[in-house]
């Protein structure tokens, strides 16, 4: 979550995932972008639809990450 609300996209999480050596949410060796999305997304993330909206802004009126 962090990293989605510093700018990053759902690749660059995937990627960081894969370098860190953490396993998907079904056990997999191996992150995508969907994934990332899927996991942020989901309610036992602990997240709502209203938090999600509030990143989005904040994520539009950041400059981008690298």
């Amino acid at each position: 979550m962090a990293l989605r609300m510093m700018g990053a996209t759902y690749q660059q999480i995937a990627d960081a995932m894969n370098t860190a050596g953490v396993a998907t949410p079904g056990g997999g060796p191996q992150w995508y972008p969907s994934y990332a999305y899927r996991q942020l997304r989901t309610r036992e993330a602990g997240f709502g639809a209203d938090d999600f909206v509030a990143l989005d802004r904040r994520r539009r009126a950041a400059p981008p990450i690298g």
